[in-house]
């Protein structure tokens, strides 16, 4: 008798246990959530259009909404060329932390194998390349996405890369059945220089730019000669709270150096200095050649426009 009332006991407390879990969820709700990059404009550069050469890397953190200062882990990672794709699920009761930067043209610039692997600045913490699998990888590896040194297509590398680059972040994301969609507004991280110079007879100019690709501008008789070059800046994460704290127009100042290679074979230094760009501007400067055969004989103008920056719209929209 005793052990049937022990045995029943048992039972009891095994199905009021039983009762009380069913008011308890053992799995938390999933939401599909889509992501959509906001690129920022400027009436200076390109008209920034979606194109299937450009890339997308995308890092997720998520942290627990019980705790108020949980640390953000990685979620969820990925790389894409097709915005269509760029969904994930997520879950209640956890916040969410979403960075994305692309590249305009990236296929056409980037280093990459025969087997379209792709390395700096898309390359993933411990050193490997990487694919466009246009898809997440949950609890994968970390990706670089604020990563500044880039490997380019002709082998080379640099901090102040020539791409048009874009980076932003949405933070403190919490899904729901209103809320399946995470919007970040993409500030472009680069900017651009326009060189002009004047008394350029012939031969050309070699403008050396620090951490960045050379500039060359041949002399030409029939058409004012000049070079376009857009950049990106070596400090992505500093440019980008700039931003985000109100200061629009981010400088980077540049060491230059010009040399003049002439069609004679004489070969002149003609400029050494620093000049400061501006994120998302493009900025005119004048060399105005004085005279060639010494040290400084030249000099620097700039034109300082003001640009509509700020206005947005959603990439994936035409």
């Amino acid at each position: 008798m005793k052990s049937f009332l022990i045995i029943l006991c048992c039972v009891l407390l095994v199905l009021t246990s039983c009762s009380k879990d069913e008011n308890i969820p053992q799995v938390h709700k999933s939401y599909i959530v889509s992501i959509i990059p906001q690129a920022e404009l400027s009436s200076s550069f390109p008209e920034t259009k979606v194109t299937s050469n450009d890339i997308y890397g995308v890092e997720v953190y998520a942290k627990s909404s019980a705790v108020s200062d949980a640390p953000y882990y990685p979620y969820a990672s990925g790389y894409f060329d097709d915005l269509s794709m760029l969904s994930l699920k997520l879950y209640d009761n956890y916040k969410y932390k979403t960075t994305l930067t692309f590249i305009k043209n990236a296929k056409n610039i980037l280093k990459k194998t025969d087997k379209e692997e792709y390395f700096n600045p898309f390359e993933i913490k411990d050193k490997q390349s990487v694919t466009i699998q246009n898809k997440f990888t949950y609890s994968g590896p970390e990706y670089l996405a604020s990563a500044s040194y880039t490997d380019l297509a002709d082998g080379k590398g640099y901090g102040r890369a020539p791409i048009d680059r874009f980076y932003g972040e949405n933070t403190d994301f919490t899904p729901s059945e209103d809320n399946k969609t995470i919007s970040i507004a993409e500030k472009r991280v680069s900017y651009g220089i326009n060189f002009v110079p004047e008394g350029l007879t012939d031969g050309n100019l070699k403008i050396t730019l620090d951490n960045s690709a050379d500039v060359i501008i041949n002399a030409n008789s029939n058409a004012q000669p000049q070079q376009q070059v857009i950049m990106c800046t070596p400090f992505i994460l500093k440019a980008y709270d700039f931003v985000e704290s109100g200061t629009n127009y981010y400088t980077d100042p540049i060491n230059i150096t010009i040399t003049w290679n002439r069609d004679c074979g004489d070969v002149f230094q003609i400029y050494t200095g620093q000049i400061t760009a501006k994120r998302n501007q493009m900025e005119t400067i004048t060399i105005k050649i004085k005279d060639p055969t010494k040290f400084g004989g030249v000099s620097l103008t700039g034109l300082d426009e003001q640009f509509q920056n700020g206005d947005s719209f959603a990439i994936g929209n035409e």
